[in-house]
């Protein structure tokens, strides 16, 4: 009858993403990410081990998922990496909010001797604060312009003019109302006095 320590061997590659970094605006379609991950040699086997994506923001656990949402996150900087982890072992990943970075959770699974193991490429992706709108009603006599961002209005109507600001572009709403005014002085003397 067997008894004693059993060994399996363990073979690290959570993966190397291959996702550029990303910058880009709160709620943008592309905050649905997409994780195009290799496998130096093609060694992965799914049967044994567990591979997944976690993301980090301020040296903390967000999410774990295979291809993150980031559609609802508040602005700020994030960062994802690939994992890897024993099927045997899965328990030993750290729960959401647990304070961990990149680093610090490679050194918890080293420390525990765990097969386990956090891909070194990670994407790092930058979302900036939603701007809104900016609504301006603007009244012109007629022969005046007014300019935004170089575009120079002087018709009535309404316009609507996109600022580039980097990943956050900003709306500006502009209804341009030109008045035509014309004065007729009816007088029955040479001359008029005001008081």
């Amino acid at each position: 009858q067997e008894q004693g320590v059993s060994c399996d061997e363990c073979i690290i590659n959570p993966g190397i993403i291959q996702n550029d970094d990303l910058v880009t605006c709160q709620g943008d379609g592309s905050l649905n990410i997409n994780i195009n991950k290799t496998f130096p040699n093609n060694i992965f086997d799914n049967n044994i081990y567990d591979y997944n994506n976690i993301i980090f923001k301020d040296s903390t656990i967000i999410a774990y998922a295979v291809n993150p949402d980031l559609g609802a996150f508040s602005s700020g900087r994030y960062t994802i990496c690939g994992t890897q982890v024993s099927k045997l072992q899965s328990a030993i990943l750290p729960a959401v909010g647990a304070k961990f970075n990149q680093q610090t959770l490679s050194n918890y699974f080293f420390g525990l001797g765990a097969c386990a193991a956090i891909s070194d490429s990670c994407m790092v992706v930058e979302i900036s604060e939603a701007i809104d709108p900016v609504n301006i009603d603007i009244y012109l006599c007629k022969g005046e312009q007014y300019t935004i961002d170089g575009q120079t209005f002087d018709t009535e109507g309404n316009y609507s003019v996109l600022i580039e600001n980097g990943a956050c572009d900003s709306l500006v709403n502009l209804n341009l109302t030109v008045i035509d005014v014309r004065a007729t002085i009816t007088a029955d003397r040479d001359s008029i006095s005001c008081n």
